[in-house]
């Protein structure tokens, strides 16, 4: 299996899943793992980053020492997050790790949210997508679930990548529905650690200006997203870490906001998350 580089160049493809947990032990061993191990097209590496505190990391320590005896032919490693602590340091953390070992215009590196869980034919779809269109980035379509009896709703990524989407909200492009090459994510510059949310729109508004980039989306359900209203999220309407990533996102982008834009963003935050703009 190969992936042509932005030069046209081919050689054979190395897969990367990245999967930032805190103390989710459970769900890692019920939903997210299992949906890896599920895959059509396995993945040659699993790279998991612990973000719990250190009296509880022995639970993930055990979660992932299981995952490795079941299937030889996938490599998982367990780092703790030295980073920022929350999900972009995580996340950032194993993007560094792979860096060193792998070539990073022959990397695709997949994201899985630690209580999101893959279709089989997640990894299998988005490589087909990456090869035969030559592309650096690409989204898939999701389930996403609010309720623990909900069979959830589709939604579906953009035709386009274009900033007037991530500058007013996000066109469904969530971290589990993403596949990227690992040198695009270098050139955009990580994962800004210093936003506790709206980290997957501002990291899509830096990939953009990436010289060569290029994205396709693939119009089919491979993601089940759960996004339940009874257990805290990064973007549970009112909370703190939400309000400070849109206060924070604010101020970066702002600035580059139309009108329109500066309106629509206001009103969806309003609506959403209950946040006005810091005076």
């Amino acid at each position: 299996m190969v992936l042509f580089n932005s030069s046209g160049s081919e050689k054979p493809l190395y897969i990367a899943v990245v999967i930032a947990t805190k103390d989710r032990a459970k769900l890692l061993t019920e939903r997210a793992i299992p949906s890896v191990f599920a895959q059509h097209q396995h993945p040659n590496l699993v790279v998991i980053v612990d973000d719990s505190p250190p009296f509880s990391r022995h639970k993930t320590t055990q979660v992932v020492t299981a995952a490795a005896t079941r299937s030889p032919d996938i490599e998982f490693r367990l780092l703790v997050n030295q980073r920022a602590a929350g999900a972009s340091g995580a996340w950032n953390t194993a993007l560094h790790f792979l860096a060193e070992r792998c070539e990073p215009s022959f990397t695709a590196v997949f994201f899985l949210d630690d209580d999101d869980e893959w279709l089989p034919n997640h990894i299998q779809n988005c490589i087909k997508a990456l090869q035969t269109r030559h592309l650096s980035a690409v989204a898939t379509g999701m389930v996403r679930v609010t309720e623990p009896s909900d069979n959830g709703r589709d939604q579906f990524p953009p035709e386009l990548w274009i900033d007037d989407l991530f500058l007013v909200g996000n066109p469904h492009i969530q971290a589990s529905n993403l596949a990227v090459r690992l040198d695009i994510l270098q050139q955009a510059g990580l994962f800004n650690e210093a936003l506790l949310s709206c980290t997957d729109r501002d990291l899509c508004l830096r990939m953009l200006a990436v010289t060569g980039f290029t994205y396709g989306n693939v119009n089919t359900v491979t993601v089940r997203h759960f996004a339940e209203s009874g257990r805290p999220r990064l973007s549970t309407p009112g909370s703190r870490a939400k309000h400070r990533g849109l206060d924070e996102f604010w101020r970066i982008y702002r600035h580059r906001m139309t009108t329109s834009q500066h309106t629509q963003f206001l009103k969806r935050c309003k609506d959403v998350f209950s946040w006005s703009p810091p005076d």
